[in-house]
């Protein structure tokens, strides 16, 4: 007689979101590659609808995850028997599920440090008021510039002057060197759609940057558009981690926690600096291009045809720093990348980047970032 054994199932799993975008697409693929590594297995139930129809099979699950429901899902999700855990900052403030969601205000911050490193002096921001990931990203953005005078645009749905119009004249009118920090990538291809069709030269005359990394998005701009990764692929494991530790009692149920962004993607609506100092700009420009051959200050004053002491007074006062950090930053921000996408050891990138050895790498990694560059690359999930 042949005895069959029951075999322990992983918790079912009901994953709600839409495949529209690259974003949704790496939250997609966060969570069902950390249901796959755990023991039992996840059964992890991918759908783009919620309503009352899918609602009986929906609470028949074992735990929920959430990206972009609408008030009408919010109503259902909040009577659900299972733990929900919410992906979105769209859908922020959600008091009454758990949520691991983007850090809106730190991806506002990077977008103005990554500005203010390309030596910009003015600002814009293009995003929609009614949404508390677009008011949060303005006001990070603003928060890190130390200012709120900058022009603002937002569609007013109720104007009687057509979107594209207003939008048109609101670039229009921007000063020369205008840096545009838009609230995700639709806005920004939007922006540069615009800028073209005005003949407003994009960077050189305005520079546009968005959020998500939507490479799509990018490549379908007339000027490829540079954009703030949130690191989407790596939330939703965290989302996905979270949700564990509820089923497993470990965790509260309405816990609430921020994600913060991974760096900047540049392309080609950002690949400008905003500056008429010439030495200056072919400094900044060799230290891009050089920064992971093991260059010196020295080389970087020779390429820019300055002296040493005038190189550094110049970097001072356009970056508010010398040389050395630039150069160490500009090594970080690749090293950030490679760690996230590349299968290269530590050593490697470490020999890469252009740090001497590996153990000083890690230092300064560590004490730029907070953590080490293995901890950086792992995944969020135990």
């Amino acid at each position: 007689m042949i005895r069959v054994h029951t075999v322990n199932q992983g918790p079912s799993i009901y994953l709600h979101s839409s495949m529209e975008s690259m974003h949704t697409l790496r939250l997609i693929q966060g969570v069902t590659a950390f249901g796959r590594e755990q023991t039992p297995l996840w059964n992890v139930r991918w759908g783009n609808i919620l309503s009352e129809n899918t609602f009986p099979g929906i609470n028949e699950m074992d735990g929920v995850l959430t990206f972009g429901v609408g008030e009408g899902g919010r109503k259902l999700l909040k009577t659900l028997t299972p733990p929900v855990v919410n992906l979105s900052s769209s859908n922020l403030p959600w008091a009454s599920v758990a949520s691991v969601s983007p850090d809106d205000v730190a991806i506002g911050r990077m977008a103005a440090t990554y500005f203010q490193e390309r030596l910009y002096k003015n600002f814009a921001f293009f995003g929609v008021a009614s949404h508390v990931y677009s008011r949060e990203r303005l006001a990070g953005f603003q928060a890190r510039l130390g200012r709120t005078d900058f022009p603002v645009f937002a569609n007013e749905k109720k104007s009687a002057q057509p979107y594209g119009e207003r939008l048109g004249a609101f670039l229009l009118a921007l000063p020369h060197q205008t840096a545009l920090f838009c609230a995700n990538d639709y806005f920004a291809r939007r922006a540069c759609q615009a800028a073209v069709e005005m003949d407003v030269s994009v960077p050189d005359q305005l520079a546009i940057l968005g959020v998500d990394a939507d490479e799509l998005i990018s490549q379908s701009s007339p000027v490829p558009v540079s954009s703030v990764d949130p690191d989407a692929h790596r939330m939703a494991r965290r989302g996905a981690e979270l949700l564990g530790q509820i089923l497993r009692g470990e965790m509260d149920r309405h816990h609430q926690e921020l994600f913060p962004p991974a760096t900047v993607r540049t392309d080609r609506s950002t690949d400008a600096l905003a500056t008429e100092d010439a030495g200056l700009a072919k400094a900044l420009a060799f230290i891009r291009e050089q920064a992971y051959m093991g260059i010196s200050v020295d080389d970087v004053a020779l390429a820019a045809g300055l002296g040493r002491r005038t190189l550094e007074r110049r970097f001072k006062d356009a970056l508010g720093h010398g040389v050395d950090p630039y150069i160490r930053r500009t090594r970080l921000h690749r090293a950030k990348t490679l760690l996230r996408d590349s299968p290269l050891t530590i050593a490697e990138i470490s020999e890469r980047c252009g740090f001497n050895t590996v153990y000083y790498f890690s230092t300064v990694f560590k004490k730029e970032t907070g953590v080490t560059p293995g901890s950086y690359r792992r995944p969020p999930s135990r």
